[in-house]
């Protein structure tokens, strides 16, 4: 991910790499589904991301959730 940052930003006028957001998005295990460039708003590049927090792993899911709130995520998804 640092190396495409890194491409990113030598290519980018204002030398900004992949959105924080995104990389987050990255880390849950999300999968860019599609891109869209949203004409309406400054010509941005969106992005659909799913992210299954089923298969994120634990310890991110309680980085976000707190312990018990993952706890009784993972119960109630029935993930191992």
């Amino acid at each position: 991910m640092e190396e495409l940052s890194a491409i990113i930003s030598d290519m980018e006028e204002d030398s900004k790499g992949v959105p924080v957001l995104l990389k987050q998005y990255l880390k849950l295990g999300g999968k860019l589904l599609a891109f869209n460039i949203d004409y309406n708003f400054a010509s941005v590049l969106d992005g659909l991301i799913l992210v299954d927090l089923t298969k994120t792993d634990d310890g991110i899911l309680e980085r976000y959730m707190g312990k018990e709130g993952a706890k009784k995520f993972t119960d109630f998804h029935g993930k191992q």
